[in-house]
């Protein structure tokens, strides 16, 4: 009965330490999440209305990027430019899930209400088929309502996702998406169009 007892009462105490941390955890990501939200908010060309930023997220150059209402970049995002000449407008109530990467170096328009899953890729410069030579730059468009599913992949190529576009869980996008279309595959292809 002792044994029990004694067996009961350390698992107890190991359950209200694992508590503990876990809860201490979340206020220290809090904390780095609202420490990063401050950050944007005093660097970045503009930064709207209740707009956050979580911690662990990388965002280049802040002064060429802006955002508009109620948008949030999750942690482990990466927002990059290899150029000073690159810049990100984000609209309203835009998601960017957890570990997501944008590059901006051609200009990047994003439009509202735009959600972008987790793992995604966004590109918009190639070095062709030399990685040391100078970025190329090409401006990319995501329309309003576009959905960019969970580990797609998009092309500097692609240069317009149409308004109300999807882009299946990992497709390889390599040229423009119609307004109201899902695209899926490698290369993607529009496998259906919406109402």
């Amino acid at each position: 009965m002792r044994q029990g007892i004694k067996k009961l009462i350390q698992y107890g105490a190991g359950v209200a330490l694992l508590r503990l941390l876990r809860l201490s955890r979340a206020v220290l990501n809090k904390s780095r999440s609202l420490l990063a939200t401050g950050i944007a908010q005093a660097l970045c060309k503009h930064f709207g209305e209740g707009s956050r930023v979580q911690h662990n997220v990388w965002l280049q150059d802040l002064k060429q990027i802006s955002f508009g209402t109620n948008c949030i970049i999750c942690s482990g995002s990466i927002v990059v430019s290899e150029s000073e000449n690159g810049f990100m407008d984000i609209g309203d109530d835009v998601s960017i899930n957890m570990n997501v990467r944008i590059d901006y170096t051609g200009g990047l328009k994003v439009g509202r209400n735009v959600v972008i899953s987790e793992s995604a890729v966004v590109y918009t410069h190639s070095h062709g088929f030399d990685p040391h030579s100078p970025p190329r730059g090409f401006y990319k468009e995501i329309g309003d309502l576009a959905w960019i599913g969970a580990r797609a992949i998009v092309l500097p190529q692609c240069q317009r996702i149409g308004k109300g576009s999807v882009i299946a869980a990992g497709a390889i996008v390599s040229s423009d998406v119609p307004p109201n279309s899902v695209v899926a595959g490698n290369p993607a292809r529009v496998i259906r169009t919406l109402q």
